[in-house]
């Protein structure tokens, strides 16, 4: 026993929640050959995110899956931030729980390449969204087809990082300018020309799918005469 006390005190925090970790796993059903299978853990999140529709903005705050809802249905038996201080090493159990928390929330990334948005492609047209609309102010998630909730939770946070973006590059260059004013003009011609890329590069993509869903729905018009 003191043995074993000894080698876990050794252990690095990082080892001891791989370890945590694994449990979790296993406590929870999650285990197949043996090695953790998180395609089980991704089948619970689907199905609670997938039912989360929203059908207009004022419901996203009664409606919506909050981060919290997302931990306690994918691993009921982890102890949340509440229950930390109780635990014989609550380090351990915030380490823990920010680990699976963290993979739990990528999952529901709102990302084309996010697991769940991808899964949602045949479910019924609709968009995995990220919102704080919620009373407490804190992350949550839900699925909709409303435009309303797609331009405040799916478009404007992407716009918001394109502009965020564009404002480092622009202050970058006012420090360039500042020590190097004599080539003012062409690290205004890189800010300028940046921005066209960045434009251009969106719209190749964007353009062909806009395309493509035209013909598809007048094809359908065609279909219904």
């Amino acid at each position: 026993m003191i043995a074993d006390q000894h080698d876990q005190e050794l252990l690095s925090l990082k080892e001891r929640v791989d370890e945590a970790v694994d449990a979790v796993y296993e406590r929870h059903g999650y285990l197949v050959d043996g090695e953790p299978n998180r395609g089980l853990v991704e089948d619970k999140i689907y199905d609670l995110v997938s039912n989360a529709v929203v059908e207009q903005r004022a419901d996203r705050g009664r409606l919506a899956v909050s981060r919290r809802q997302l931990m306690a249905v994918a691993f009921p038996q982890v102890p949340g931030p509440d229950a930390w201080a109780e635990q014989e090493e609550p380090d351990l159990a915030e380490a823990v729980y920010a680990r699976l928390d963290g993979y739990v929330w990528r999952l529901v990334n709102p990302d084309a390449s996010g697991k769940i948005q991808a899964r949602l492609k045949s479910d019924g047209g609709r968009i995995l969204c990220r919102t704080k609309a919620t009373p407490d102010k804190n992350d949550a998630v839900y699925v909709t087809s409303d435009l309303q909730c797609l331009l405040a939770d799916f478009t404007s946070p992407q716009k918001d990082r394109i502009t965020r973006e564009a404002t480092r590059f622009a202050t970058n260059l006012v420090m360039a300018v500042d020590r190097l004013p004599e080539h003012a003009g062409r690290f205004k011609r890189e800010l300028t020309s940046g921005m066209k890329t960045a434009l251009g590069s969106g719209s190749a993509i964007l353009i062909p799918a806009i395309e493509a869903a035209a013909t598809d729905l007048d094809e359908d018009d065609d279909g219904d005469e």
